[in-house]
């Protein structure tokens, strides 16, 4: 400032306005970094999971999802504990398909023997029945209806941050409880012509009529499963958007029907920091 005639120059103009530029940025990551750095935060969200055939010979899969609630505390800047409790919103039918591999079956006549008849007009000479070798495959379906009735999970949640985002990975362990219903089974047998040494050259024959069997149950599934993730979080003031994906550690298996399913889940949670 010029104390002769109380003006400021130019160059004391363009200063104080370069100050102004620098505590206004160094106050709001200072607010950014105060509110990322509280202990306590609370909030919910939605998950989208994923249950999947846990096998190479049975395909289909479930897409659940459930609403949660959710709570995390800092340890430390760069290590939370994260908690979360949650239930299905909505249940899933899908149909599990596996079939069988090559098996014999009786040689298939592929064209009919016809008796001869001297005495008709004209003569009628008889005709081979002709057969040829076969394979079989049995497919079975099993439908299934799942729907996740509540599940918690407990994380730690290391973390590496600045003012505006964190990038994060999760190990602990979920907390599942799931109910099946399992529907009436299933079978039909499909026919080829040819070997089973020569998978290559088999063809198609009669594809079968589906049979029913009579096996439907309700079955619950519970237990605690080690779990494991990576997310991303993004600082806006006082309120967090997280988004993660995690996996679950293989089930086990379900009832009587051999199935076991591989499952993950994607969420996105907002939380708000208390304190």
């Amino acid at each position: 400032m010029n104390c002769a005639n109380g003006r400021d120059t130019p160059g004391d103009t363009k200063a104080m306005k370069k100050l102004l530029l620098i505590a206004l940025s160094t106050s709001l990551a200072m607010g950014a970094h105060a509110a990322n750095d509280k202990k306590f935060h609370v909030g919910g969200g939605v998950s989208a999971w994923k249950l999947a055939a846990d096998s190479n010979v049975v395909r289909g899969q479930f897409n659940l999802t459930t609403v949660e609630a959710v709570g995390s505390y800092s340890i430390f800047p760069w290590l939370l504990v994260d908690g979360k409790i949650g239930t299905g919103v909505e249940n899933e039918k899908a149909t599990f398909q596996s079939s069988s591999i090559l098996y014999p079956i009786a040689d298939i006549v592929t064209e009919a023997g016809v008796a001869g008849d001297p005495t008709a007009t004209p003569p009628v000479e008889a005709v081979a029945e002709v057969k040829e070798a076969a394979v079989g495959k049995m497919f079975y379906q099993q439908p299934i209806k799942a729907n996740v009735n509540y599940y918690t999970s407990v994380h730690l949640k290391p973390q590496i941050k600045n003012d505006t985002a964190a990038f994060y990975g999760l190990i602990g362990a979920s907390f599942l409880d799931i109910e099946y219903k399992v529907g009436n089974s299933r079978s039909r047998q499909v026919s080829y012509l040819g070997t089973i040494g020569q998978p290559n050259e088999i063809e198609l024959w009669n594809n079968g009529s589906w049979v029913d069997a009579a096996d439907s149950d309700t079955i619950s599934q519970t237990g605690a499963y080690l779990s494991f993730g990576l997310g991303v979080s993004f600082f806006f003031d006082r309120w967090t958007l997280n988004t993660e994906w995690k996996s679950i550690a293989d089930s086990d298996k379900l009832g009587d029907t051999g199935l076991a399913f591989k499952t993950s889940n994607l969420s996105m949670s907002v939380t708000y920091s208390l304190f």
